[in-house]
């Protein structure tokens, strides 16, 4: 069980559920299921990436993200009813 005090000096603890999901050995064999397919659906999507220039040689796909994530509501407003109407 994890316990870790905060500033105020209050101790804060794992639920017994959480303890016991990721404190004991014989979760082991799930978890590996688990982090074994999400790393075999994670890693065709990093390759693509990788091999894009787009993405990772002049990185405009990341800077319109980017752009599109700081957009204010009357932007992202006006930006969607142009996509949608053609």
């Amino acid at each position: 069980m994890l316990k870790t005090e905060d500033r105020t000096g209050v101790w804060i603890t794992d639920s017994p559920f959480m303890s016991s999901l990721l404190g004991r050995t014989r979760w082991l064999g799930r978890w590996f299921i688990i982090r074994a397919y999400l790393g075999h659906t994670w890693l065709p999507s990093a390759s693509e990436k990788i091999g894009n220039p787009a993405w990772a040689e002049t990185g405009a796909v990341v800077r319109g993200s980017r752009k599109r994530a700081t957009m204010t509501a009357p932007q992202r407003a006006t930006r969607r009813s142009k996509v949608y109407t053609r």
